[in-house]
């Protein structure tokens, strides 16, 4: 996720309506730190260390009133775990469902739409 409003003061942000574009995070999957290495952990397993990572970025980019497209593989995480992390993610979230998203759409609630 890159931030749209490099160089904005705080009064900027809180006036504008920005729209992020993401996909593939995959929240709690192990394997994806080892076949996408660009990811910057030194420990393949340390899935704990990864989730914090990309919690912490969304959280200092996206504000609840920000637009965010998931373009799918958002969380490797079963339903509950799922559910608490969606509870973390500010935005007004939109979702397009692909192969690791199943525990989220049991949460339609936390989106705007999911297809």
């Amino acid at each position: 996720m890159k931030r749209s409003c490099e160089g904005c003061s705080t009064n900027d942000r809180s006036t504008m309506n920005r729209i992020f574009f993401t996909a593939d995070l995959h929240f709690g999957h192990r394997n994806i730190l080892r076949y996408q290495t660009d990811r910057p952990f030194a420990d393949r397993d340390d899935t704990a260390a990864h989730d914090a990572w990309l919690l912490d970025l969304w959280r200092s980019t996206v504000d609840k009133k920000d637009m965010v497209y998931i373009l799918g593989d958002l969380t490797f995480f079963k339903s509950e775990d799922a559910r608490h992390l969606l509870e973390k993610l500010p935005g007004r979230k939109y979702l397009i469902t692909e192969n690791h998203d199943g525990s989220v759409k049991a949460y339609p609630n936390y989106f705007q739409t999911t297809a």
